[in-house]
């Protein structure tokens, strides 16, 4: 038989502790001393369990902070500001410290099983819980009142082992499209590493574009001139993902855009984000409908019979000599002060268009795999969805 209790008759609230600065920086020590920023890291390679920090403390001065550990099996979580939009948990595998960000609950007896818990506090949004002042926190008061409906033990146990099993799944299909979208620079770096470009001539890229601009987002064009439908205008959100994507619909009408056409982008243009997140950068598709973009990106034409927009793509993201010139170390890394002048002068080896040509074919193969996977991936998401409301809607 289920009943409906409330999460405050079966669970502990822990509270996270102050962590002064003068406190912080060590990697190594008795205590992991963990903070919001641990529990996202802590789920990026799947699972859900946390138990290292980047920060540790001795026992000696958890004491002097009053500072007493989350036992282990508890679910940890933000409890103030945006974080909690992103309802992140974590379960503990060791006795953890926590800084005064964080809320955690643990059963208090055995009327509920701890994964069970998880996986249902896992279907609730805690941002629609958090008040409305400027900086949105969670009350103990508010989960205390969650109503949880709890069915005998066993059946707990065999709901949250199924509810495991397809979230497995679910992360497997999700680190796929990871590895597959990592093989994208390893396959960059096999083909055109440093070793063998060296003989290569080189070009800046205003040398080998047909044509270079910005749109006209600003004095010539108003958010107000934007309707409903018409004429697509393109922004930094379709290509912050370092892949073309649909964002904000924005779009002008058909005579706006006859004043606006020399900013018309075509398929195989590539884009770069040049204000707000600076240094994305895309391949515009086939498929693309009649469109401009914003003064935000930076819009290349190229000359094909010189390079591809696929190798200047994955040398924008990936080429260590690019990316020393634009001051950074790292793929996906944000690109302090970049503007048209700079995108302009930066010089890149051109390979031999037979292996550019090699490098586009093996890049369209593994765009079918992503393809194939974001859909596996998306039934997954449907599945464990479907498991969840079966579960505890007593239907499973």
């Amino acid at each position: 038989m289920t009943i409906i209790a409330r999460l405050g008759d079966l669970v502990e609230f822990y509270a996270g502790f102050g962590f002064p600065n003068q406190y912080q920086g060590s990697v190594e020590g008795e205590i992991p001393f963990a903070k919001v920023s641990d529990i996202s890291r802590s789920l990026e390679d799947g699972g859900n369990a946390i138990y290292k920090a980047a920060n540790y403390v001795s026992g000696e001065v958890a004491h002097k902070l009053r500072a007493k550990p989350f036992p282990t099996g508890t679910i940890v979580f933000a409890k103030i500001g945006e974080a909690i939009r992103k309802n992140r948990r974590a379960l503990t595998t060791r006795e953890m410290l926590f800084d005064n960000n964080v809320m955690g609950v643990r059963p208090m007896n055995e009327k509920i099983d701890i994964d069970y818990l998880f996986r249902y506090l896992d279907t609730v949004d805690f941002y629609k819980l958090a008040n409305t002042t400027a900086v949105p926190s969670l009350r103990k008061s508010v989960l205390g009142e969650l109503q949880i409906p709890l069915p005998p033990l066993d059946e707990q146990k065999r709901i949250a082992a199924i509810l495991d099993k397809a979230d497995q799944l679910r992360q497997k299909r999700r680190q796929a499209i990871a590895l597959l979208d990592s093989l994208t620079q390893s396959i960059f770096l096999e083909m055109f590493g440093e070793a063998a470009a060296h003989t290569w001539p080189t070009a800046t890229i205003a040398e080998v574009a047909l044509d270079m601009r910005t749109g006209p987002f600003g004095s010539q064009l108003l958010h107000s001139e934007f309707v409903d439908d018409g004429i697509a205008v393109l922004g930094i959100d379709n290509a912050v993902s370092n892949r073309f994507e649909w964002g904000k619909a924005r779009f002008i009408t058909e005579d706006k855009y006859r004043q606006l056409s020399r900013y018309t982008v075509r398929p195989d243009d590539v884009l770069i984000t040049i204000m707000g997140t600076c240094g994305r950068c895309a391949v515009v598709p086939d498929d693309i409908p009649t469109a401009i973009n914003t003064k935000h990106l930076c819009c290349i034409t190229l000359d094909t019979n010189q390079m591809l927009p696929q190798y200047l793509h994955a040398s924008f993201l990936n080429n260590p000599g690019v990316l020393r010139q634009l001051g950074v170390q790292a793929k996906g890394a944000v690109m302090p002060g970049l503007n048209m002048g700079i995108i302009k002068s930066l010089n890149i080896r051109i390979p031999p268009m037979a292996l550019q040509q090699a490098f586009k074919a093996r890049l369209a193969a593994l765009a079918q795999q992503m393809i194939d996977a974001e859909i596996a991936a998306t039934q997954s998401d449907a599945l464990v969805a479907s498991l969840q409301h079966r579960a505890f809607s007593g239907q499973l």
